[in-house]
């Protein structure tokens, strides 16, 4: 097979043949038919390694593959050869204290695929056979694999960890890409009002088509005093923080009383932040942090794929092959909604 092989941190990706994986007991090998490409967990990885312990080189990335199960090991009865399956990013043993208390987020061999190991830049995947989930037949593999991560974590933060309410207003920072247009359509359902926070006008008006109240163009605004103007002087009630250091200042003060802060742990501007904790308790303000989400989640985003509830927005589409071109156009923030790398036919 041939795959999207990162010879070392930030060496251009190269597009190569490889062994075919061998599927081992509990593990099933995908042909993957669609990837998409997240800035964290591809990008960073691919560049620094985002303080991730990379087995070994080389590697490929690739955490979300959607594709087709051409082999199955033995103990493995949960897909069989045929089946149209998507991966669960996050890698878990489902034996540890944790896991056996429904917190697969926190297992204490807690993974992600692409990472600790081979991902889905790649023609065939081995994965573990209960991270794989049956696709439904209307559900476009590529749809499934631009929501498989940012779907699944913004909803993580948002409605289980944040508890969302109807008509609450909420700020979503890079409200145009991955993780924040996928925050915004999320939102929408939940009936919330998004006030979304972009850096173009192409970027406004996708968010707007996915459900925005009011967009700000930070390029052009202060994003504190139209938040402000927007909510009469009261704040949100939530910010959805995808940015880091450069925004994390202003998410705090435009915070309403009894506010939550969500993130990711996304460091797009960096890292560090500062924090005047009095700030934070003369205003009740709860700061949540989450990087996965539930298993037990996975049937209700297929469903609401399916349905036509939520709806990934695809910016581009490339080959496999063209990996590195497709990391490029996140890496240089030029994607709307996600990079998502397909078969080649």
């Amino acid at each position: 097979m041939r795959a999207a092989v990162v010879p070392t941190y930030g060496a251009p990706i190269q597009w190569e043949t490889v062994p075919d994986p061998v599927p081992g007991p509990g593990e099933a090998v995908v042909q993957v038919q669609a990837v998409s490409i997240n800035r964290s967990l591809d990008v960073e990885v691919h560049d620094t390694g985002a303080g991730w312990p990379v087995r070994r080189f080389p590697f490929w990335t690739g955490a979300d593959p959607a594709g087709t199960v051409v082999a199955v090991g033995s103990e493995v009865d949960r897909v069989r050869v045929g089946d149209r399956v998507v991966a669960y990013p996050f890698l878990y043993d489902g034996t540890c204290p944790y896991c056996l208390r429904g917190q697969e987020t926190v297992c204490q061999a807690f993974g992600v695929i692409g990472v600790h190991r081979n991902g889905g830049e790649a023609e065939l995947v081995a994965l573990p056979a209960r991270n794989l989930w049956r696709l439904p037949d209307d559900v476009p593999f590529e749809t499934a694999a631009a929501a498989a991560v940012t779907y699944g974590v913004a909803w993580d933060l948002l409605v289980v960890r944040a508890r969302v309410q109807p008509g609450e207003t909420v700020l979503v920072w890079g409200a145009s890409g991955g993780m924040g247009s996928a925050a915004v359509d999320i939102l929408r359902l939940a009936g919330c009002d998004v006030i979304a926070v972009t850096s173009t006008e192409a970027g406004g008006r996708l968010a707007n088509t996915l459900g925005a109240k009011a967009t700000i163009n930070r390029s052009q605004q202060s994003v504190a005093d139209e938040v402000l103007r927007l909510t009469e002087g009261r704040g949100v009630d939530v910010v959805f923080e995808n940015i880091g250091s450069a925004t994390f200042a202003t998410s705090l003060n435009v915070l309403a009383r009894e506010g939550r802060l969500v993130t990711s742990g996304s460091a797009l501007s960096g890292p560090h932040v500062s924090l005047d904790i009095r700030q934070l308790y003369r205003k009740h303000v709860q700061l949540i942090f989450s990087a996965a989400y539930s298993p037990r989640w996975v049937p209700t985003l297929l469903d609401l794929l399916r349905t036509g509830r939520l709806h990934p927005h695809i910016g581009h589409r490339l080959p496999l092959s063209e990996a590195e071109a497709g990391q490029a156009i996140v890496r240089a923030g030029q994607n709307l909604g996600k990079v998502v790398l397909v078969a080649e036919r």
